[in-house]
């Protein structure tokens, strides 16, 4: 139950994010730095495939868990399906998860 409402609630703050891949300044190749971005280049969660990490933007994360009054975990492992569904990879929902400020 709650994990649809926070998927529906993501679909709808998230409108008109796109799935952007970059190489950073010292990453190597084949590595990439995956985020989904609008078009001002606010970035809503990204994963790194040199680090292996997800990471999801705290603002976002924090208003949908005591929005929806879900616990720590429970939200992590809601956020890494929404990842992998996003990025149509389902091996990401067992990445490791970090929540940060992905806009400075």
């Amino acid at each position: 139950m709650n994990k649809k409402l926070v998927f529906k609630y993501f679909d709808m703050i998230f409108s008109g994010y796109k799935k952007h891949g970059r190489r950073p300044v010292g990453m190597r190749a084949p590595d990439v730095l995956f985020e989904y971005v609008d078009g001002n280049g606010r970035a809503a969660f990204e994963y790194d495939t040199h680090s292996k990490f997800l990471k999801f933007n705290e603002d976002d994360f924090y208003t949908a868990q005591r929005m929806f009054g879900v616990d720590m975990e429970e939200m992590e492992d809601i956020c890494q399906d929404y990842i992998a569904d996003k990025f149509n990879e389902p091996m990401l929902s067992k990445k490791m998860f970090l929540i940060r400020n992905l806009n400075i």
